[in-house]
């Protein structure tokens, strides 16, 4: 259930990481693999096996994911030797020895300087040094800036969804109320408005579903309930880049409070380039992978190793809402509130899936050029479907 919800959060938001090893003249690059020999650093050679040259990486400025494979003799663990937040490291213990992996995630280093970190990894028979430099410049040569998030100005107050029945009939099923904080979103309600029957589905009422905050601190973010059949809450314990305003690293916590059941938390890394989404991590691993055109449009996106849906956009601009009108199909309050990178630059006209499903958009507009209705429609093997999905939005007068 957690890796489907998960996927499904991640699908309509926004290459693949590399163990890189290269030269490099900066302060800590020379160790090359002597990291692990007997005394450095206080710690004895375990007998853990493991490529030493794995252990001392010169990375590049990109954000990337880097792997360190190892077999350990019993359960295993990772001392930090710092705790700063340009780097995770996940998981950081296992009670499992034998095959493992640990991965690296890098933030993009837009410092203009390189910065390292050290850190142990232990069995019971001693421990490996480990020491990550990240140069200031890319594979490219070119260096990367840390950009602010652009600024939208039209507010969207209430969006009502609602679903057309094979009859022709619609009905409305659910609003969000949206709340703000300046220029950027502190908070969407979410509540199913009726209890119907649609084309014989049944629709049961949910709780109020709330996402609320200033963003711009480390801070533990009510998600809601995403299955009332489940009674489900999901905790979101989230940083943020004081800088972008982009969620780098996210703690989700599932709760089942009729059973009395929190469970461990999901660590999820989001690693950007200019400000755009290209990887989401998920416990340990890359699993989602975002592809951009020259226009800054999200094209295509690939889960699990497995390219599963491709994007098409039409000529009008996503430039005027501060919610992203593109993230409205995937429900996601995080990408919704601008928080998982820059937007595409136009609205979307289909969504592609490997399956043969699609989505189409149509929109409708204001005399200002502001999206007021959403429609889509839904085709599998290329046959129109139906049902269909309109997206209402109301705007704040002001």
């Amino acid at each position: 259930m957690k890796k489907i919800l998960l996927f499904l959060s991640m699908l309509c938001m926004t290459g693949c990481y590399t163990n890189i090893i290269n030269d490099y003249g900066g302060d800590g690059g020379g160790n090359g693999g002597n990291g692990g020999n007997d005394g450095e650093g206080g710690f004895p050679s375990s007998g853990m096996e493991v490529d030493k040259t794995l252990l001392t990486p010169v990375l590049s400025a990109d954000a990337q994911a880097y792997r360190i494979e190892f077999r350990a003799n019993g359960s295993w663990y990772v001392n930090l030797e710092s705790d700063e937040d340009w780097f995770t490291v996940d998981p950081l213990y296992s009670e499992m020895g034998g095959s493992s992996v640990i991965t690296i995630y890098l933030d993009e280093n837009t410092t203009g300087s390189p910065r390292e970190f050290h850190a142990v990894l232990s069995d019971n028979t001693g421990g490996e040094q480990i020491h990550v430099v990240q140069k200031p410049e890319r594979e490219d040569g070119s260096y990367p800036v840390m950009e602010a998030p652009v600024q939208y100005s039209e507010m969207i107050d209430r969006v009502t969804i609602a679903v057309s029945e094979s009859n022709g009939t619609t009905k409305d099923v659910r609003r969000w109320d949206i709340h703000y904080d300046g220029n950027r979103v502190a908070g969407i309600e979410k509540m199913y408005i009726y209890e119907n029957e649609i084309d014989g589905n049944t629709i049961v009422p949910e709780e109020i579903t709330s996402f609320y905050g200033n963003m711009n601190v480390d801070q533990r973010v009510f998600d809601g309930s995403l299955d009332p059949m489940v009674k489900m809450n999901v905790f979101k314990e989230c940083r943020v880049n004081n800088e972008s305003g982009y969620v780098m690293r996210e703690n989700t916590i599932y709760d089942y409070p009729e059973e009395g059941v929190v469970e461990e938390p999901v660590m999820i890394n989001y690693l950007y380039k200019d400000s755009y989404l290209q990887q989401v991590g998920v416990a340990g691993e890359v699993q989602t992978i975002y592809r951009w055109n020259g226009d800054n449009n999200k094209v295509e996106a690939e889960y699990d190793g497995m390219n599963i849906c491709s994007y098409t956009y039409g000529t009008e601009l996503n430039d005027k809402a501060i919610i992203d009108i593109n993230e409205l199909i995937s429900e996601d309050v995080m990408a919704l509130s601008g928080y998982h990178g820059k937007r595409s630059t136009n609205l979307l006209s289909s969504i592609s899936m490997n399956n043969g499903d699609e989505y189409r958009f149509d929109y409708q507009f204001d005399s200002q050029r502001r999206v007021t209705e959403v429609t889509v429609s839904y085709f599998v093997n290329g046959v129109e479907q139906p049902q269909k999905t309109v997206y209402s939005l109301s705007y704040s007068i002001y």
